[in-house]
């Protein structure tokens, strides 16, 4: 058996994980039957250099790219997450339904609304997802693909829900963060003051999971607007 040096390999210098939010940024919608793109943003909690022209932006480059051909519409369903200079879009299915095929765009951030196009990247240099976009948004899409789309065998109304069906207020890498600190930074995200999460310590609801596993009959946080609908009910109900 061959011996295994650990020491030499692993090495990720002094990378530190940090909190990044994740955004629903809308559907690019290309022409009436091309392509439908679910865009997300991620970013570095507490910041965000884009705004909505910006995302137009993107959205209006991705398009353009689906006509030309310049990106492979596969079966025409996908979805985008836009971080600080880079976008990642995944296509759906193809010659074979179950498969995801990402596409890594380079740009600088800070001249993203006069961008003519993007600068495309060999993924197999660049790498197709960063771990925080694969642990968060690309196994909620595809559980999303495969649940509304695979296991319908493509109905429309499958496809209604897929394109519905969107990841909202999840944070990367929280395993590494103080539980407080956690559901501040889910509350603060969804628009709550700081002493709602001391209401939550009285009442004792100490994670924010808790509540959604209450209010979803014991599901975890699904990410979907009729979810925070009725966090937000909830919410009413215990008076803050």
């Amino acid at each position: 058996m061959a011996i295994l040096f650990l020491e030499n390999l692993g090495q990720v210098g002094d990378y530190q994980p940090k909190l990044r939010l994740v955004t629903p940024g809308g559907v690019c919608r290309v022409g009436p039957d091309i392509a439908a793109v679910k865009l997300y943003t991620m970013f570095e909690y507490g910041t965000n250099p884009y705004w909505s022209k910006d995302i137009s932006t993107v959205k209006n480059l991705v398009g353009s790219r689906l006509r030309s051909g310049k990106i492979n519409r596969k079966n025409g369903l996908g979805f985008g997450i836009l971080s600080e200079g880079v976008l990642n879009v995944t296509m759906l299915g193809g010659d074979f339904a179950s498969l995801m095929t990402p596409e890594i765009f380079i740009f600088e951030a800070e001249r993203l609304r006069s961008l003519k196009d993007f600068e495309q990247q060999n993924v197999r240099e660049s790498g197709a997802y960063c771990v925080w976009e694969m642990k968060d948004i690309a196994s909620f899409e595809a559980n999303s693909y495969a649940r509304n789309i695979l296991y319908t065998g493509g109905s429309e109304k499958g496809k209604e829900k897929y394109l519905q069906d969107r990841l909202f207020g999840v944070t990367s890498d929280f395993s590494y963060c103080p539980e407080e600190q956690r559901l501040k930074v889910e509350l603060k995200h969804l628009g709550f003051c700081s002493k709602v999460m001391e209401r939550f310590r009285q009442l004792g609801l100490y994670t924010f999971e808790d509540l959604i596993r209450d209010l979803n009959d014991g599901e975890r946080w699904s990410g979907s607007p009729a979810t925070l609908n009725l966090v937000k009910k909830r919410l009413a109900e215990l008076g803050l």
